[in-house]
């Protein structure tokens, strides 16, 4: 009889060790991708002269013309152009906005 209470007992500890391995590992997984996508070679187009949402707005636009996707910067809580082997295009097509415009890493 004791020997299966023990054996319960045991079962019981394996099952909720388990559980709480999986939600941690739920947790990790979500920091290292919000890590990754915070890291990610990402640019966004700013000018002096214009509005935040304007900037916004263009860059998602010339990011789409790239054949890019838009990604959340976790560092900077703001979306940047995954701009990858555009990177160059873009910094070019940013700089012709207009003389106080630039690009800005993620």
């Amino acid at each position: 009889m004791l020997f299966a209470k023990t054996l319960v007992v045991l079962c019981s500890a394996a099952v909720a060790m388990a559980a709480c391995r999986d939600r941690n590992r739920n947790q990790w997984e979500m920091g290292r991708w919000r890590y990754e996508t915070s890291m990610m070679e990402g640019m966004r187009c700013k000018c002096k002269s214009s509005s935040v949402r304007e900037d916004e707005i263009w860059t998602k636009n010339t990011c789409s013309k790239l054949g890019k996707e838009i990604k959340w910067c976790y560092g900077d809580a703001e979306d940047y152009c995954e701009t990858g082997d555009e990177g160059t295009r873009f910094r070019e097509l940013c700089s012709g906005r207009g003389e106080d415009c630039y690009a800005v890493d993620c």
